[in-house]
């Protein structure tokens, strides 16, 4: 049995089920908020590559107007892992997201940053700090859980 990695809540994950949790910070305010949108997926057997080939191919197929600007690997802190950025147009508005992948064992740790396109640039390095601030614990639970 697993635990869901959200922080303060260990819940247990029966046999056939899956841990789907999600973590979101958002700025206050009106309007689109710039968040940072946290997801953990298992691997399932796939390599790094063959996850971050299928992921481009899943955003193409979900976002109107899909154009990768970057997609290498990056350090983020003491984290190495897969940058994508990207931006799309929902709703008739243009948005980038900005995407770091870290791949640890059987799971790959996706942080999303998100904000207009317009916005962008002016917040995304406070993204790439709290990111790369992010560690890993083990506090007898699983190795997925983490902080942020």
């Amino acid at each position: 049995m697993r635990y869901a990695g959200i922080p303060s809540l260990l819940l247990p994950v029966p046999q056939g089920w899956e841990d789907r949790s999600q973590l979101i910070l958002a700025v206050a305010g009106e309007g689109f908020r710039r968040n940072l949108l946290v997801v953990v997926e298992d691997l399932s057997g796939r390599s790094e590559k063959d996850f971050v080939e299928g992921h481009l191919e899943t955003l193409a197929a979900t976002f109107a107007h899909l154009s990768v600007r970057l997609e290498e690997p990056v350090k983020l802190g003491a984290h190495e892992g897969q940058l994508l950025d990207y931006d799309f147009t929902s709703d008739g508005l243009r948005y980038r997201q900005r995407q770091f992948l870290v791949f640890r064992g059987e799971r790959a740790y996706c942080f999303t940053y998100s904000d207009t396109s317009d916005r962008f640039e002016e917040h995304v390095q406070a993204m790439e700090q709290l990111v790369g601030g992010m560690r890993f614990v083990d506090e007898g639970r699983p190795a997925d859980a983490f902080e942020v």
